[in-house]
């Protein structure tokens, strides 16, 4: 008896909601990558590139070399990676110690003050900056600010940009 329902179940759902066979082969090519969507996102601005360029004759070309109405995107990704060195000693919790923790986080903060890295920063949408001034760093997160609203004592949020005294627990 509960094979029979099984395949009553079965009809049922066949008749009711039948099979759907995706039959376009453009479906099967696109893909769910940050590549793919970065190159819709590239042949729409160059679309919107080549119909303003039919709008407008004449373009100036800024002192950054930038069009002036369009807006050229570059993904930058800076990857670092710590180890200690061979003559020193790791302690007892390594590269989580306190003492190397402070030294990275110091090292971070050096390297973001830089004139180059405030130059690259201000090129990027108001929207990704905190991506940019802060990053994405273990250390923002060991070390967050405090944010006080009002008169009180204990914080209510925290941010994540390497700006607290001491570490987390």
């Amino acid at each position: 008896i509960g094979f029979a329902v099984t395949l009553m179940i079965i009809g049922i759902g066949m008749v009711t909601r039948p099979m759907e066979v995706e039959i376009d082969w453009d479906s099967f090519l696109k893909t769910d990558v940050n590549t793919s969507t970065m190159r819709d996102v590239f042949l729409f601005a160059l679309q919107q590139r080549q119909t303003d360029r039919r709008l407008t004759e004449v373009r100036e070309l800024s002192e950054a070399r930038e069009l002036q109405g369009n807006r050229l995107y570059y993904h930058n990704d800076l990857y670092l990676a710590y180890q200690i060195p061979d003559h020193e000693d790791a302690g007892e919790h390594g590269l989580m110690s306190a003492g190397w923790l402070s030294s990275v986080k110091q090292f971070e903060q050096r390297l973001r003050s830089g004139y180059e890295w405030q130059v690259l920063c201000n090129r990027s949408d108001d929207i990704d900056r905190p991506l940019c001034d802060y990053g994405v760093s273990l250390v923002n997160y060991l070390y967050p600010s405090p944010m006080i609203a009002g008169p009180d004592v204990v914080p209510n949020s925290l941010v994540y940009d390497a700006g607290g005294i001491q570490a987390l627990a």
